[in-house]
């Protein structure tokens, strides 16, 4: 008898953990190329060689994102942005070319994809 409980216990542990991992996998999946792209894309703004450099620190404008970190972010802001059916005229004419306004359009899309869809990286 005692062996049958443990082994039913087993078994729903076992059960549980793999739909927990199935409901992560599905969420994961549902997430867009273009989402994935920005998130990577903001990441690598923590690697040494896109940090701020002394110079960019002193400017007046600091800590905004320089023109050159900006450059990073843009392609990939862009293409997300794009990813939820808007052209580039309409990116343009919404943004005047803004780069940071831009990024934060994009920047908004990715945070209300992650709070909607309770995703954490």
């Amino acid at each position: 008898m005692k062996k049958t409980i443990l082994i039913v216990a087993g078994a729903l542990v076992i059960a549980s953990c793999s739909n927990e991992n199935l409901a992560i996998t599905s969420q994961e999946s549902s997430k867009t190329e273009a989402m994935k792209d920005f998130a990577k894309a903001m990441k690598t703004m923590t690697n040494p060689r896109n940090q701020a450099t002394p110079e960019e620190k002193r400017m007046k404008s600091y800590p905004e994102l320089s023109e050159r970190r900006k450059d990073l972010l843009i392609p990939s802001a862009k293409e997300l942005i794009k990813s939820e059916g808007i052209s580039d005229a309409e990116i343009e004419e919404k943004t005047d070319g803004n780069k940071g306004a831009i990024i934060n359009w994009a920047l908004n899309i990715y945070f209300d994809y992650k709070k909607t869809n309770n995703y954490k990286n």
